[in-house]
């Protein structure tokens, strides 16, 4: 599928998504430059595209700019509305739908190099102490104060940012599921799995959305990578220990390894609440979530086999600390504190 039939397709999902199915299909073309991320042109019917910000930008940000430029058509064709390109009818279709108005189309970015997040940089290296109950300890002080700064924000005006983590799939494996699910539970962000395209394969895929506060989906990406990267490094040391296992070795391995980790970030949570320290929802960052994906589907249950595998994974899983590589000295927000991305 080429760029331009990928576009064609997130359109007719986008226009039933967040304009009630109320646009007619334009043409779609591809233009030269950055000058102009996108534009509507009325008299041509016709949504354009800059190719270089499709080659130079993450898709998700493609797909913003793409929304940016249906709102202008949905003001044209449906609303009928003569203001100027970013007026406040505009203005408020964006908001309505959870859509950038930021004239340029790609969204605004902040800077999360607060002072909770240099503490936390601090805290996840001391975390790699050899020693378990040092390690935990320098964890758990850091996630207690993102807990802390979250509550203080509960309430307060917030911008929230959506990012996709991880690699586009066409099918992902369960382990990846239960990250997925895990990091809304213990990680002040949401998730969802969205459909996106793969400009490398040419094909439309599958991948983990998460969203909250610009140092929150930061801190939740670096967990997001530190986990998988120690999965595949603990799967690798299992499996030569105990020689050349299959591919259902590894999900019952790997399984074992998030579930029984997942379960400690919920006793720690508890032991959290009896010192008065109790996470409730942020209603901003639901009114974020739910603006931008108006459709959601229920997701399905896991099951697993308790399998020796599984087993060895669980004794994994209740050693596995996160901590920020010893070998990483990057400098700068979250993506130093975490090794970069």
């Amino acid at each position: 599928m080429n760029p331009e039939n990928a576009l064609a397709w997130f359109w007719q999902q986008f226009n039933y998504d967040y304009f009630e199915g109320r646009l007619a299909p334009p043409s779609f073309a591809l233009t030269r430059g950055i000058s102009k991320l996108g534009s509507w042109r009325s008299d041509l019917r016709q949504l354009s595209l800059s190719e270089e910000l499709i080659r130079s930008q993450p898709w998700e940000v493609v797909l913003e700019v793409l929304k940016h430029e249906m709102a202008h058509q949905y003001c044209d064709e449906v609303l009928k509305i003569r203001e100027a390109p970013h007026g406040p009818f505009f203005q408020a279709v964006c908001r309505a739908r959870g859509v950038d108005p930021n004239p340029r189309g790609i969204p605004t970015a902040g800077n999360a190099d607060s002072a909770v997040v240099r503490k936390v940089r601090a805290l996840l290296a001391l975390a790699t102490s050899p020693e378990q109950h040092e390690a935990e300890a320098a964890m758990n002080a850091a996630r207690r104060l993102m807990l802390k700064h979250n509550l203080a924000g509960v309430g307060q005006e917030r911008r929230y940012v959506s990012r996709l983590v991880g690699q586009a799939r066409l099918r992902h494996e369960a382990v990846a599921q239960v990250v997925g699910g895990m990091l809304p539970q213990f990680f002040f962000v949401t998730a969802i799995w969205v459909k996106t395209y793969d400009l490398g394969q040419r094909r439309i895929a599958t991948a983990l959305e998460i969203s909250g506060t610009e140092e929150n989906v930061d801190f939740a990406e670096y967990v997001h990578s530190f986990l998988f990267a120690t999965l595949d490094r603990l799967w690798a040391r299992h499996r030569r220990e105990r020689g050349n296992l299959s591919s259902k070795g590894k999900r019952d391995f790997q399984l074992g390894v998030m579930l029984a980790f997942t379960d400690k970030l919920a006793r720690e949570r508890k032991q959290d609440e009896q010192t008065g320290l109790v996470w409730v929802a942020d209603p901003g960052l639901e009114q974020y979530f739910n603006t931008k994906h108006p459709q959601t589907k229920e997701k399905s249950s896991l099951t697993y086999r308790n399998t020796e595998d599984f087993k060895q994974g669980t004794r994994h899983g209740e050693d596995l600390v996160i901590h920020r590589p010893v070998e990483d000295r990057g400098e700068g927000g979250v993506a130093g504190l975490i090794g970069g991305r």
